[in-house]
């Protein structure tokens, strides 16, 4: 029998311009938000933000919650999770008519389900239920942003304009960078940041009854090009690298010759190919000149 059921979907919906909780139920008093948690990784050019609520209901029967979020601009959700008995389950991702489907299915048989939507302005809206009477849950939510680019670093934003303050929200940062990070949200003035052995900053802040605003950070790195290895907790090694492109906007010759490599590994046998042929099709015909190419392709083993 099915215990539970979390859908993670994309759809289009109403625009909101602050975080706002609504509800729905017999209960007469308003759901909170008792606890908040950030937990902020970044590197170069992106970051990515863990995002951890829990809801109290304070009434005495079930209730719905529906929650909205704005999330920074360059940014998607990948990844979504609800709490059943205690743990944070993950979601699986279908399609979208579907997931309303049987996540209103779901409801009526009274099975704890979750859905998060996607929704137009960098909006998303994850609804819960049921919250117990007396009772509480939690959701999380993981985020990938590309960082925005100035001379001088980058800039990291949250927006957090909520209808209502939460009770406890917590600030975790982990940024791999030459400089300090500065920490320019004021009710998180006061985080402490420390260097580690590897070159990176780490803090933990706890604040009470809040409503910031925004969460914003600033990442002083003046330089063009990025890398870093990362060892995870499973002791696997992980490698990013990253360099600045500068739009030159003066007109470049045609080229004599192009080199395509082809990814023909069993890891793609899914892929749709006939928009990626469409696309190269595409490129190949802005060429009126003769010119040449160098295919590769490549699997387990390169065949030139």
């Amino acid at each position: 029998m099915i215990k539970y059921l979390l859908v993670f979907v994309s759809l289009l919906s109403s625009v909101y311009a602050q975080v706002i909780l609504t509800e729905s139920g017999k209960g007469s008093r308003s759901l909170v938000i008792s606890k908040m948690k950030f937990d902020v990784k970044a590197i170069g050019f992106l970051a990515e933000t863990e995002l951890t609520m829990t809801f109290v209901n304070p009434n005495s029967s079930d209730m719905i919650g529906n929650f909205y979020l704005p999330i920074p601009e360059n940014s998607r959700v990948t990844g979504y999770a609800l709490d059943i008995k205690g743990k944070l389950v993950d979601a699986v991702a279908i399609e979208k008519v579907r997931a309303r489907q049987v996540f209103e299915a779901i409801t009526r048989r009274r099975i704890d389900p979750g859905l998060l939507e996607w929704s137009k302005g960098n909006n998303f809206k994850t609804r819960v239920y049921p919250i117990p009477g007396k009772g509480t849950r939690t959701v999380r939510v993981k985020i990938l942003t590309e960082l925005k680019k100035t001379d001088k670093g980058f800039v990291y934003e949250f927006p957090l304009k909520f209808d209502r303050p939460t009770n406890i929200m917590n600030l975790k940062l982990w940024a791999a960078y030459d400089k300090k990070p500065i920490i320019q949200t004021s009710v998180f003035k006061d985080l402490t940041l420390k260097k580690g052995d590897k070159g990176e900053y780490t803090g933990n802040f706890k604040q009470y009854k809040v409503n910031p605003g925004s969460i914003k950070i600033f990442f002083p790195d003046d330089k063009s090009e990025w890398q870093f290895i990362h060892e995870a907790k499973d002791k696997k090694l992980y490698y990013l690298w990253g360099k600045e492109i500068k739009d030159d906007k003066k007109a470049r010759k045609a080229a004599k010759s192009i080199s395509l490599f082809w990814d023909a590994s069993h890891s793609r046998r899914h892929s749709d190919q006939e928009k990626e042929l469409e696309l190269l099709e595409g490129i190949l015909k802005s060429y009126k000149d003769g010119f040449k190419i160098d295919l590769t392709v490549f699997r387990e083993t390169f065949d030139p």
